[in-house]
C-alpha cells in the first residue's frame, strides 16, 4: 500500500522553521561563547533535536516536491 504524503499546514510549517531557526542560533551561540562546548552533552543534545526538526519538516515537505514532478 502506498503511503499518502504528509500534508504540512503553512502555520506548522511556519512553526518548524521557527524552531529550527532557534535551534541554530542556539547552538551557534554556544559554541560562539566557549569552543570547548562544541562535544558537550548539551551541545550533542541540542544537535539531535535540530535534527529531528530538520527531518520533520523534510517529510513535511516531500508532498510538495513529489506533485511537481
Amino acid at each position: 500500500m502506498k503511503k499518502k504524503p504528509i500534508a504540512v499546514e503553512p502555520n506548522k510549517e511556519l512553526s518548524i522553521l521557527s524552531r529550527i531557526e532557534e535551534s541554530r542560533k542556539k547552538i551557534h551561540d554556544m559554541i560562539n561563547l566557549n569552543k570547548c562546548i562544541l562535544f558537550s552533552d548539551e551541545t550533542v543534545k541540542m544537535s539531535q533535536y535540530l535534527d529531528k526538526l530538520i527531518v520533520e519538516y523534510i517529510k513535511g515537505s516531500e508532498g510538495e516536491q513529489s506533485s511537481e514532478k
